[in-house]
């Protein structure tokens, strides 16, 4: 199985004009003159909290490309689901079909999610190839980062003030794939593992 991205979020879950974050970061509201820096870093650690903990934050859709159903559920590798946009399968003639919403159920009370045939049925037979499956699901907390839980937040105000206060490492060819302890902490009860 393997995951891309197919909609990338409409927008990153906070800004430069954060006051929280502008705080963290000992600025005023009318220092702006390093707030494109600012957003840089916003995408670097939303990227960065979403590979670390499997979650996504705000809205977007991921596509799942499978070697077939399988006999039983499919466990859905990405957190939050908020719903399954479309399931589509190459069939034995090697046409692609699409598969009807209600042929399908998202079970949301695992983590992780799962998705099945309807009660008494089972999944198409697909043709025996590689992503003869693909299952497109919409999937982040919400559309803004008011949604986010306050810990998720918190950590990527914490992650970007140490991005700008550290960014000579950056530049200078340094690691940015160590996150900095305090937010590991936060980060670590908030793991998607699958």
């Amino acid at each position: 199985m393997s995951v891309t991205l197919i909609s990338g979020p409409g927008a990153k879950p906070t800004t430069s004009a954060d006051p929280i974050l502008r705080s963290h970061l000992r600025l005023e509201a009318d220092e702006t003159e390093q707030d494109d820096l600012i957003d840089s870093f916003i995408g670097l650690a939303t990227r960065r909290i979403e590979n670390f903990t499997r979650l996504r934050l705000i809205t977007q859709t991921m596509r799942l490309n499978l070697n077939g159903f399988g006999r039983c559920g499919i466990e859905i590798p990405v957190w939050p689901v908020q719903s399954i946009d479309k399931v589509t399968y190459v069939d034995g003639a090697g046409d692609t079909q699409t598969l009807d919403a209600a042929d399908y159920r998202l079970i949301a009370s695992e983590m992780p999610n799962e998705l099945h045939p309807v009660y008494g049925s089972s999944w198409p037979v697909t043709r025996d190839d590689l992503a003869s499956v693909q299952i497109d699901v919409i999937a982040g907390y919400g559309d803004a980062g008011t949604d986010l839980p306050d810990e998720l937040m918190g950590a990527l105000r914490l992650l970007v003030a140490h991005y700008f206060l550290h960014r000579e490492a950056l530049f200078a060819g340094g690691s940015v794939e160590e996150i900095p302890h305090g937010v590991t902490d936060m980060l670590r009860e908030l793991v998607f593992w699958v």
